[in-house]
């Protein structure tokens, strides 16, 4: 499965941006006919490098370093955190979603990265 590409934008009144995309019908299949809460991102961003930590018995368990270009001192209180895998022929995306408590926290994305 190879990743889309996008064709044309529109800019429109009050900050909006209508964009036409094409895709592999593997990735509109992926998102299950959900058309909203849809963010976009490239892989051409993911500019930090980090490394695969790999622990327990028979180094069975890897975790995935979060680069200290990433991480914030700020103290932040996420109440819950969900992950998607993404796969492609060629590379495996992990996309994780921190949900935050508004009334008490303003975190950033790139404070996301201090889990």
């Amino acid at each position: 499965m190879g990743m889309g590409q996008i064709l044309r934008t529109k800019t429109l009144p009050h900050g909006k941006v209508v964009v036409h995309l094409e895709l592999p019908l593997e990735e509109v299949i992926q998102l299950k006919n959900h058309a909203k809460k849809v963010h976009m991102f490239s892989e051409n961003l993911c500019i930090h490098e980090t490394s695969v930590i790999e622990k327990g018995v028979n180094l069975g368990s890897k975790t995935v370093s979060v680069p200290l270009s990433l991480k914030s001192r700020k103290k932040t209180n996420l109440l819950d955190v969900s992950y998607q895998k993404v796969e492609t022929d060629s590379k495996t995306f992990y996309i994780a979603i921190a949900r935050k408590d508004l009334l008490t926290d303003k975190i950033t994305s790139s404070e996301f990265a201090d889990l």
